[in-house]
């Protein structure tokens, strides 16, 4: 252990590489927003060479207040579940993992603040399953000030972009699910075989992730032919018919979204609400199921079909394919220890809509992930051996179908991308997606 004073004065739009925040980044860089550490008074921080003599404490910056709060407790409940059957197994090399939260209410400027917290306050040993885009780019640079001097990683967020997984955030990042390209690329390669080339776009004016929808299209010889996009916050009820109306018009013949649920499930209401019956994707940083019910009861009031050729993509399996044994360890442990919500949210009236879902199930793989690694480092487990351990792994199995591996020029375990398609029963897996005709 040793003294530590941060001085950390974080520019919004540090790092923002491909994904820049066009509105409140752009605001922000004309002022330095700066984020600064306790200085006499700051906490002691574990050094890369301390050895971790009691609980492995992971910190994770997350939602649990806000709209986004599904997200957080979901990926909380998965690794919850994980980290329970592996600390009743009597832990790993005899330690226990135990999961701290900070809130920052998916709000990109208490971000940064929240992994000072975790590291000086709650002593976290590395921080884990990060939330959003916008928050993991304002987070990685204050990553970055203490791997550099205390060895601390990042492993495992529900992010996607390009930035986290090339320099100078590479280093210090250990990703477990594919990339915002490698879905796109799966989604693009499904349009061109069902004949579909003049693919449009819908979405919020500061879409962080387009550049990876842009990059896939392009590496097909493609591009956007049309792109319509909104600059406030979408509610469902808020009418998108002339963005639909002006795709449209511009011959687009495959559609796709980014955006939170409610604006993107507004569109495909529209969409066919107007009869128009083209293919519409949209990717794991929305969430599936709210889009897929609210449409569904809309077909109930409208009496017509609405929740049709609609595609997404996902960095999990479906849940319901109990031939893969990630699937057949994660619905045993949620059914044994029925996580709700974590501690930090004592008293809230949020509870889960399902049992099993994407958004858990990726949680609880992202852990899975953590405990190999930490198996592979061994008794004498420092940061720095930690890191060494994730380099060295190599292959390793997550149960998924396919080899997980880390390297020392591989910090990203999965490639694979799963294609769903809306189905009357829900969301299902699929090969080969067909179109239907209403």
């Amino acid at each position: 252990m040793k003294r530590h004073t941060l001085f950390l004065v974080v520019l919004a739009g540090a790092a923002m590489g491909a994904c820049k925040d066009r509105d409140r980044g752009n605001a922000q860089r004309k002022g330095a927003a700066a984020v600064t550490a306790p200085t006499s008074t700051a906490p002691a921080v574990e050094s890369r060479d301390a050895v971790v003599q009691g609980d492995v404490v992971l910190g994770q910056p997350t939602a649990l207040t806000g709209k986004w709060t599904n997200h957080g407790v979901e990926l909380w409940r998965g690794a919850s579940a994980a980290f329970s059957t592996a600390n009743d197994a009597g832990g790993v090399h005899g330690r226990k993992i135990k999961l701290v939260l900070q809130d920052h209410a998916f709000n990109p400027d208490r971000a940064p603040a929240s992994i000072v917290k975790l590291v000086e306050v709650d002593h976290a040993f590395a921080i884990f399953n990060g939330l959003g885009v916008p928050n993991v780019t304002r987070e990685l640079p204050v990553v970055r000030q203490f791997f550099q001097s205390h060895g601390l990683v990042y492993f495992s967020n529900y992010a996607g972009f390009d930035g986290e997984r090339k320099p100078p955030h590479f280093e210090h990042v250990f990703n477990v699910r594919a990339s915002t390209y490698q879905e796109a690329q799966v989604m693009v390669g499904a349009f061109i075989a069902m004949g579909r080339k003049r693919i449009g776009f819908f979405g919020r004016e500061n879409a962080h992730l387009l550049p990876s929808l842009e990059r896939a299209l392009s590496d097909k010889g493609l591009s956007f032919v049309a792109d319509q996009r909104y600059k406030l916050e979408r509610k469902y009820e808020d009418s998108a018919a002339g963005e639909v109306k002006a795709l449209r018009e511009a011959g687009v013949d495959a559609v796709m979204m980014l955006g939170p649920h409610e604006g993107l499930a507004g569109f495909i209401r529209d969409a066919r609400m107007q009869g128009w019956d083209v293919p519409i994707h949209f990717g794991s940083q929305t969430a599936c199921d709210p889009v897929l019910s609210v449409l569904v009861d809309e077909e109930k009031g409208k009496k017509g079909l609405i929740a049709y050729n609609l595609f997404y993509t996902a960095t999990v399996p479906d849940v319901e394919d109990v031939s893969l044994l990630l699937v057949r360890e994660y619905r045993a442990a949620i059914d044994k220890y029925r996580p709700l919500v974590p501690p930090e949210m004592a008293g809230s009236t949020y509870a889960p809509t399902q049992p099993y879902g994407l958004l858990s199930l990726e949680g609880f793989m992202n852990a899975k992930a953590f405990v190999a690694v930490l198996q592979h480092a061994g008794e004498k487990l420092t940061r720095k051996t930690f890191y060494e351990a994730a380099e060295r792994i190599g292959k390793f199995d997550l149960g998924v179908g396919t080899p997980a591996e880390f390297s020392p020029t591989r910090h990203q375990a999965l490639d694979k991308v799963w294609l769903f398609q809306a189905s009357p029963t829900g969301w299902k897996a699929t090969l080969a997606p067909t179109l239907v005709k209403k």
